[in-house]
């Protein structure tokens, strides 16, 4: 009967533990947001690194990585670290909400900061897995428009098309579907130009 109720009472002082833990690390992740929404950019990527470091199964530890590693590649301009820090999202926290994004931006960060077309149609791809409708939409779109930019038409085609065709609970994606038969218009109108130019 004492050893039950040890540890009965072990559990809930262990219980006690992790939640006084979790609003220390909510607090941390607040502030650090708070200098973030200052503009005080580089002591908030400072605190958000000190967040994962000193509670990484805190759930707000892919969210301050994740932030971490926008803020360093938009308003730091540390590029090359913020691909290290979102690749970081993916090793450690690879199921939780923020790598879907962090693979997405990977991806963005190859195209929009270093022009890598090639290596931004692989990063794409990853994202394009991912079950997040939001992600995996954009993805789609920015994988078929690096593909057309890299002259590879058909399967820009066909990467639109399955944007269009992509539903939810049975029901067709028509939100997209405007844009994309304006994209394809402008694909088709692109493709014949260079077939008139070669003939």
């Amino acid at each position: 009967m004492i050893r039950k109720t040890l540890t009965v009472l072990m559990l809930v002082l262990f219980l006690a533990g992790c939640d006084a833990i979790d609003k220390t690390a909510t607090n941390e992740y607040e502030t650090a947001t708070r200098r973030w929404n200052a503009g005080d950019y580089q002591a908030a990527v400072k605190m958000y690194f000190a967040l994962v470091r000193e509670h990484p199964y805190s759930p707000h530890a892919d969210d301050a990585l994740y932030w971490a590693g926008m803020t360093q590649f938009l308003y730091l301009g540390e590029t090359e670290k913020a691909l290290q820090t979102l690749r970081l999202v993916l090793k450690r926290y690879p199921h939780r909400d923020r790598a879907s994004f962090a693979q997405l931006y990977i991806a963005q960060i190859y195209e929009l900061g270093y022009n890598d077309f090639e290596r931004a149609i692989e990063e794409y791809r990853k994202a394009t897995a991912y079950s997040n409708r939001e992600v995996r939409e954009k993805s789609l779109y920015s994988l078929a428009d690096n593909l057309f930019r890299t002259g590879k038409t058909d399967e820009a085609r066909d990467t639109w098309m399955r944007q269009v065709a992509a539903s939810v609970d049975g029901v067709p994606n028509v939100v997209s579907l405007p844009v994309l038969l304006a994209l394809l218009a402008g694909f088709a109108y692109a493709v014949f130009r260079r077939e008139r130019r070669t003939t």
